[in-house]
């Protein structure tokens, strides 16, 4: 982007005879902190001087009004509106106010933030047309503005490329700057005074006018859309678009439909922006662009810049929800932008939307729920596969440790005509620690004992699984006789049931 060059030149008679028409003479104190330096512009209604801070030491600018309107309590009624609804906007695309007061004459002024620099107008007439990519850039900035005073009501209905200001920065860079608010609509419902005007008054400048506001009709942001269609037109032409030799040809091809403006050039970005601008001027305000963000959208493949468009939608969105929370209304549509959510309506919801707003909130909290019954159907159906998955498990588990454990030795009864006697199941202990070799002969230890000691002995010190085959069989002669006598002590053959010799087993 092509920065502006600020270097304004007037002469010095010029700016005192400015001056002296305002009442007021380089060199007087205004408000008794303010000497007044040189004039800076002047318009239809006021005149803006470059003052000193006599305690700051910094320079402000102060806008007064002409003499011959002391007596209109509308003029001065639209200075104070200005005050109010510039001080209202945070945006740095709007120039701050600082202060407010009347000289010892009771003149009313305004005290802005001085910003060097040039309006669009000079800048235009020094440089002739902009490249598209640099106007648009430019439009996008007064975008941003208004896109806070849209959201809360406020509509400016002058914008003209003198009112557009490009003000340098610290870095040596420019930002563009919306000035003049004095004959802004003010939100409804504000606190300010409504400025009342006469059917047959023009407020605005002829050849940026919507022709709604022509017409003397209700206006609102599509009005400023409409300017700024306009505004665009000139920087990449340096063409009024609507300009004629006389006020009442500006009003016919304001409101003529068949004039528009010639397409910009032979190019892709040409032809797009010729569609912008040729909607922005339409002459049914219902067929323009609805708002600033949807403008700045469509704008955004032609800039440099292409975080623009998400600064506008994040200030739109800002701007409505600071004006939902001080009026505690009910909150508008929304609609989803690339880096922040915007409000598609121009005004907040009424209180007889109550219904709808019902429906749509019962809307949103069944979709709120859906995905809380999912998650509840999901944890349930796996605590039930968790659950399976164990009783699944619990069986081999049993089996394994069952096959792990020692199995006692089979036994068969003996063969004999008469009943055999019940024989009590041989109940498994754990074994006992083996006792040390003891002097007597290994002969006189029972072939059974032996090995069912080391098995049982292995069984209890060593975890792995015990081989079948380590458990022999015990012979049916080897099994005591019922209708025998009992063991006598110190007989040479011990009983091998005996649970004192078998195993140590009790």
């Amino acid at each position: 982007m092509t920065s502006p060059n600020p270097t304004t030149t007037n002469p010095r008679s010029a700016r005192q005879q400015r001056a002296a028409r305002a009442g007021l003479a380089v060199g007087d104190i205004i408000g008794g902190k303010y000497r007044i330096e040189a004039p800076l512009a002047e318009g239809g209604m006021g005149i803006v001087l470059l003052a000193t801070h006599l305690d700051l030491e910094c320079q402000v600018a102060l806008k007064v009004i002409r003499p011959e309107h002391l007596a209109n309590d509308e003029v001065i009624e639209r200075l104070l509106s200005e005050a109010r609804i510039a001080a209202s906007l945070r945006s740095k695309h709007v120039n701050r106010v600082l202060d407010v007061g009347r000289t010892d004459g009771g003149m009313p002024y305004l005290v802005l933030e001085y910003m060097a620099g040039c309006d669009l107008c000079a800048y235009v007439e020094r440089r002739g047309p902009l490249p598209i990519g640099e106007a648009v850039d430019w439009i996008m900035q007064a975008c941003e503005a208004l896109a806070e005073a849209h959201a809360i009501g406020i509509v400016h209905r002058d914008l003209k490329p003198e009112n557009l200001f490009l003000s340098e920065e610290a870095d040596g860079g420019f930002v563009l700057k919306v000035l003049d608010f004095g004959i802004s609509k003010a939100p409804p419902g504000s606190s300010q005074r409504a400025v009342t005007t006469s059917p047959f008054e023009i407020i605005g400048s002829p050849t940026y006018m919507s022709p709604e506001q022509l017409r003397g009709l209700r206006v609102d942001a599509r009005a400023d859309i409409w300017s700024l269609g306009a505004v665009l037109h000139e920087l990449c032409t340096g063409e009024v678009l609507f300009a004629a030799s006389s006020m009442s040809e500006t009003f016919a091809k304001i409101v003529d439909e068949n004039h528009l403006p010639g397409r910009y050039g032979t190019g892709t970005g040409a032809g797009r922006l010729h569609e912008v601008v040729c909607r922005c001027l339409r002459r049914d305000r219902e067929e323009r662009y609805r708002d600033v963000v949807e403008l700045a959208r469509q704008l955004a493949p032609l800039g440099s810049d292409g975080l623009q468009v998400a600064r506008v939608a994040k200030v739109a969105s800002a701007a409505r929800a600071r004006g939902v929370m001080a009026d505690g209304a009910t909150d508008g549509q929304t609609e989803a932008t690339p880096l922040a959510i915007t409000r598609s309506e121009l005004s907040v919801a009424e209180p007889g939307d109550a219904a709808r707003s019902l429906w749509r909130w019962t809307l949103f909290g069944a979709a709120a729920c859906v995905p809380l019954v999912l998650g509840l159907g999901y944890l349930t159906q796996a605590d039930q596969r968790a659950a399976t998955d164990a009783g699944t498990n619990a069986a081999p588990a049993h089996e394994s440790s069952a096959a792990l454990a020692p199995r006692p030795p089979s036994v068969e009864p003996p063969p004999s005509a008469e009943p055999a006697t019940r024989v009590e199941p041989l109940s498994v202990a754990p074994p006992t620690p083996l006792e040390p070799p003891s002097a007597e002969p290994a002969s006189r230890e029972p072939p059974v004992r032996a090995a069912t000691q080391l098995t049982a002995a292995r069984a209890w010190h060593w975890p792995k699984p015990v081989p079948q085959q380590a458990w022999e069989p015990v012979s049916a002669s080897a099994m005591p006789d019922p209708s025998s006598p009992p063991a006598t002590p110190g007989t040479a053959e011990p009983d091998p049931w005996d649970p004192k010799t078998f195993g140590g087993r009790r």
